[in-house]
């Protein structure tokens, strides 16, 4: 069962390319930090904008890296579900102990055609998968009862849920009857509120800046330090916050070049984060002893 955190893998990038010795800093750092589990080539990893061969070469290297220590979970994600499979083919292929998929966007389909969407992709693959629901990239939210619906299937084991509503876990939890079905938030800013409605964890896209207090926020939790959760809650709300100034993970990226892991290079139809906020993230690093190297802004 998944639970605690998991990052939502960014893909560093360099003059262009893929930057594998960065990629394998982060998953190690990651790794050692004491993260529960890496999602890459999701929204945060850019997966729109990657080759499949670009992909299979992020899974293979993720997968060699951890070397079985945390769960890997691949973004495989497309409104055709034909595309879906083979993304998903490809990562089993690498090694993945799951896949996850997003919910199909822009045609806004109705439930029932959500519904057959993951069925056909799961009946194709008999391999753990993960649902993804986030409405404000789809335009529409999954329904409380096609997920009870689809958590029926042994396969599917577990939601991403980024619908805003924060009572949703527990109402999935008076339906769902299986005590193996993961209830993760995909809003990093939300994980306090969804612990406490229930859930088991997140896909974090804080931890892939701070993943010592994103882990240690979940880990009070569930050791009922509600003193220590309270001051990790407050202390991690601001940054939650400041990933989103730009669309992501273009902030994320500043961030994490600000401390030395990689460069800020994302790929069309992102741009590079702007000189408007950029001292908003160094602040927020800063207070945070998040470890900002030297240059001409210090």
């Amino acid at each position: 069962m998944l639970s605690g955190v998991l990052t939502a893998l960014v893909t560093p990038f360099k003059d262009g390319k893929v930057d594998f010795q960065a990629l394998e800093r982060l998953v190690e750092w990651q790794v050692s930090s004491g993260i529960n589990g890496l999602v890459p080539c999701g929204s945060t990893g850019e997966f729109a904008s990657l080759s499949a061969d670009e992909q299979k070469q992020i899974l293979q290297t993720v997968v060699g890296l951890v070397k079985g220590r945390v769960p890997v979970i691949a973004g495989a994600s497309d409104i055709n579900p034909y595309k879906v499979i083979e993304l998903a083919q490809q990562a089993m292929e690498c090694g993945v102990d799951a896949v996850m998929v997003v919910a199909p966007y822009y045609v806004k389909p109705t439930q029932e055609q959500i519904h057959n969407f993951y069925t056909l992709i799961d009946d194709a693959l008999k391999f753990p998968l993960l649902l993804y629901n986030n409405p404000g990239r789809c335009a529409i939210s999954m329904s409380l009862d096609i997920i009870v619906k689809l958590a029926s299937r042994s396969t599917v084991i577990g939601i991403k849920e980024a619908d805003p509503d924060i009572t949703r876990p527990a109402k999935l939890l008076n339906h769902i009857k299986r005590s193996n079905f993961s209830l993760l938030t995909g809003n990093s800013s939300s994980t306090a509120g969804f612990l406490a409605e229930g859930g088991h964890g997140v896909i974090s896209v804080t931890s892939n800046v701070d993943p010592v207090r994103c882990v240690n926020l979940v880990k009070s939790w569930f050791n009922i330090n509600l003193d220590e959760f309270a001051i990790l809650r407050q202390s991690l709300i601001d940054l939650d916050e400041a990933l989103y100034l730009e669309p992501a993970p273009a902030t994320i990226k500043y961030a994490l070049s600000r401390r030395g892991l990689c460069t800020d290079e994302v790929r069309p139809p992102l741009g590079q984060f702007t000189d408007k906020h950029k001292e908003t993230i160094d602040r927020l690093l800063r207070k945070l002893e998040l470890g900002i190297i030297k240059d001409e802004r210090d």
